[in-house]
């Protein structure tokens, strides 16, 4: 006969997040008019999934500040802001503060566009293809002198998709 011991086991749930249990804080600046900008980065900043972590050591929360400028450098440019200023830097308070401050620098704008196409869909005689090349051609570019659209998936990068 086989006995098997055994106990109830207390279905443990993770203590709920407390101002004490914040290693740090994070400030995003940006200027006013860069509102979405300090949003978009303040959301998806990677940074952010550390601040619980509250035995990370001065050398190990440096670290994550030379890779946090890497991440809202890449953040930044999606939106078409290839030469931003980005200052990251260390503010003491009764918690540390990780200060972030981004200036955008100016708008990527288009200065051409070429659209071409490759394969079966260059050479096909079907008229809905050269339909579909048409309206791809006509909605799939920006205007000369334009900015890059400022929220992801916008038009007319998205507009072709829609007939396909």
């Amino acid at each position: 006969m086989l006995l098997m011991a055994g106990s109830a086991h207390a279905q443990s749930t993770p203590p709920a997040s407390t101002p004490d249990a914040i290693a740090f804080d994070i400030a995003v600046r940006t200027p006013p008019e860069f509102s979405p900008l300090r949003d978009l980065v303040e959301k998806h900043l990677e940074l952010q999934r550390y601040r619980a972590v509250t035995d990370l050591d001065e050398t190990e929360l440096a670290r994550l500040m030379a890779l946090a400028e890497q991440d809202v450098r890449h953040m930044v440019g999606t939106l078409g802001y290839f030469s931003p200023v980005i200052r990251i830097t260390r503010e003491e308070a009764l918690r540390p503060v990780i200060a972030i401050s981004i200036t955008p620098g100016p708008a990527t704008t288009i200065s051409n566009t070429r659209i071409s196409f490759a394969g079966d869909i260059a050479h096909s005689p079907d008229p809905a293809v050269a339909a579909q090349k048409a309206l791809f051609k006509t909605t799939g570019s920006y205007p000369m002198g334009s900015a890059l659209p400022k929220t992801p998936g916008t038009a007319p990068k998205r507009k072709p998709c829609v007939s396909w």
